[in-house]
């Protein structure tokens, strides 16, 4: 039995558990607008409340508003959960009818719901007489209350702003605008290739309407994301071409063979197919002004990044030992010509060999005007006097200040140990010292001589060749023992000789891991075991550290050596392929590297095979 004290702790943590499992509830919202905002007299508009978060909403007062008729009105709601987030809303849509022309104000206003109160913004009709130009009836260019074609369709092309700076990203929107016509969705642009302009794809906006000459216009708007790619003046004239929608006339039926059903089944409005005309929309030309850089106060890292940035950096490891890689990442987040930004990068110094920086991560939206990069730079400690990363700066020009700006990170402190003097021990002292023999006495039985020694049978086994021959096989394998005994103890009293030996057979299985992955066409790990194999080789073969490898330490070891030039080169230029390929390759972040065929990782291999049977034949 539970006492009530128990109880009561299991109803508690029961009710604690629903509550932490239970959708988290959305803040209570309202949104209230009224569409369109431009009519006529007889047109109705259309004014609704939005209310988020609250399941019984009061219904909106929308009442005893002058100069409209208000209907009652009609209420939907729906829920949505999405990532355990509930998002409830009610809509009260209410139909609005003008009783008189002018400008007729709705609210503002204060709405009253589940204990708390909305303040709502003023919204503003601008209601306009009907007349002979406003007939709802498809018109052609000769419709009534029109001069011409263009009074009835026209496009306007404008920009913002219009005098910009080079690269700097700006916004270009096409409106069109048409009334008393029926005009197709289709509408296309021809010559719309401008010199000097970098431009995206327009995206269609919401439709509005708007009041030109006391006329209302149906407005559809469009918009492309610009970047200017160089200086000067740059005029946009482009063609603009829409379809004008012509109902076509039916056909006159009639006469002797005239059938009353076949005329009102080919009369049907299915069947009543309309004409669309092509025609070209009056367009006034937009020109843009584009601004060079200037030349006051511009930095010597600038390298043409426009807009309005932030940058992080950070370095790792920090505690390394010499020859370990550091990775510098850097983050770029902002506003501008993301699309061409390039990240800043540490220079080569004694202290350190730095790699190419490359893009690791790339996060922009469709325009490639707003977003994030992320770089990574790989630098090597050469010594361990290498303790001060430099300072990061990147520089842009701030067109809305129309100033240079400077962003700077660090320095950065590194904690650099020694690297690993030499190589593993190949072989344990311990185990190097032959095995000695026991020392004792064995006991030995003797026996009295025989009375007489009898002579061995012709063909017996002790007169044969091969008895003989398997009694000095003991003596050949101690004597094979304490050569491989003596080389033994020769090896670990010379590392140098014993890393040398070592060399082909520790680059052997690296190898081996480079066949799997070009079979399983992986770049990155390929090239990874490629470098492996040639750090092994050339560290055991050199007896370099295994933080040492390099074609600095390689290069001075092997001319030493007397090493060919030619072949030098072709070591060279391996071993920097394969660092370009783990360090410096600029990949899409999205895709990630790509695949490694084997027409090009086959060659590789046997390039390397081939130095290492070369490099076998020179005498160190």
């Amino acid at each position: 039995m539970l006492s009530s004290f128990q109880r009561w702790g299991l109803i508690a943590g029961g009710a604690g558990l629903l509550l932490a499992l239970a959708p988290a509830r959305a803040a209570v919202t309202v949104e209230f607008d009224i569409q369109p905002r431009v009519l006529h007299v007889g047109e109705s508009a259309q004014a609704q409340f939005t209310v988020r978060g609250e399941k019984r909403p009061t219904t909106p007062p929308l009442q005893n508003l002058p100069g409209l008729q208000v209907s009652d009105p009609a209420v939907g709601s729906q829920t949505t959960i999405i990532n355990g987030r509930v998002d409830h809303f009610v809509t009260f849509t209410y139909q609005l009818m003008p009783t008189r022309t002018g400008r007729i104000k709705v609210g503002p206003q204060r709405y009253l719901t589940g204990g708390q109160s909305f303040a709502l913004a003023e919204i503003e009709l601008q209601v306009l007489p009907l007349n002979a130009a406003t007939d709802n009836t498809p018109a052609t260019a000769g419709a009534a209350g029109a001069s011409s074609l263009a009074d009835l369709v026209f496009a306007r092309l404008t920009a913002e702003p219009v005098t910009v700076y080079q690269q700097q990203s700006f916004t270009i929107q096409l409106a069109v605008y048409f009334r008393d016509i029926n005009l197709d969705r289709n509408i296309s642009l021809s010559n719309w290739q401008p010199e000097g302009l970098s431009l995206s794809a327009f995206q269609e906006l919401a439709g509005t309407r708007a009041v030109i000459s006391n006329q209302i216009y149906n407005v559809r708007q469009f918009r492309c994301q610009a970047r200017a790619l160089s200086s000067g003046r740059i005029s946009l004239t482009p063609t603009v071409r829409g379809g004008l929608v012509i109902p076509r006339a039916r056909r006159q039926r009639g006469g002797v063979f005239s059938d009353p059903f076949m005329d009102s089944f080919f009369d049907n409005p299915f069947f009543a197919q309309s004409e669309i005309r092509p025609i070209d929309i009056d367009l006034t030309p937009l020109d843009i002004t584009v601004k060079p850089w200037p030349a006051e106060g511009r930095p010597p890292n600038f390298s043409g990044a426009v807009g309005r940035f932030t940058m992080e950096a950070r370095v790792q490891p920090q505690d390394v030992a010499v020859g370990d890689p550091v990775t510098v990442t850097v983050q770029l987040e902002g506003q501008g010509n993301l699309e061409t930004l390039a990240a800043p990068v540490l220079a080569a110094s004694d202290n350190f060999k730095v790699y190419e920086a490359k893009l690791t991560s790339k996060d922009v939206n469709d325009t490639q005007t707003a977003g994030r990069k992320v770089f990574e730079q790989v630098l090597i400690p050469r010594s361990t006097a290498a303790t001060n990363l430099p300072a990061l700066a990147f520089s842009y020009f701030n067109p809305g200040k129309g100033v240079y700006e400077t962003l700077t990170r660090g320095p950065f402190r590194l904690q650099v140990r020694p690297s690993a003097a030499g190589a593993v021990a190949i072989l344990k002292a311990g185990e190097l010292a032959p095995t000695a023999t026991p020392e004792g006495r064995d006991i030995v039985y003797l026996k009295p001589a025989p009375a007489r020694w009898a002579s061995a049978p012709q063909g017996s086994w002790l007169t044969s060749p091969g008895f003989w021959g398997l009694q000095a096989l003991p003596l050949l394998a101690v004597g094979v023992t304490r050569l491989i005994s003596r080389r033994r103890a020769a090896l670990s009293q010379d590392l140098r000789r014993a890393r040398r030996l070592r060399a082909p057979r520790s680059a052997r299985a690296a190898i081996r891991q480079a066949e799997i992955a070009l079979r399983q066409g992986q770049r990155g790990p390929f090239f990874e075991a490629l470098w492996t194999a040639l750090a092994a080789y050339f560290g055991n073969r050199l007896n370099l550290a295994p933080g040492e490898v390099s074609f600095e330490a390689l290069a001075a070891a092997a001319q030493r050596a007397a090493t060919p030039p030619a072949l030098l080169e072709r070591i060279r230029r391996l071993l920097a392929q394969c660092e370009q390929e783990r360090f410096g390759r600029a990949t899409h972040p999205e895709q990630g590297a790509p695949a490694l065929p084997a027409d090009e990782g086959e060659p590789l291999i046997e390039e390397l095979q081939a130095l290492l049977r070369a490099f076998e034949r020179i005498r160190l």
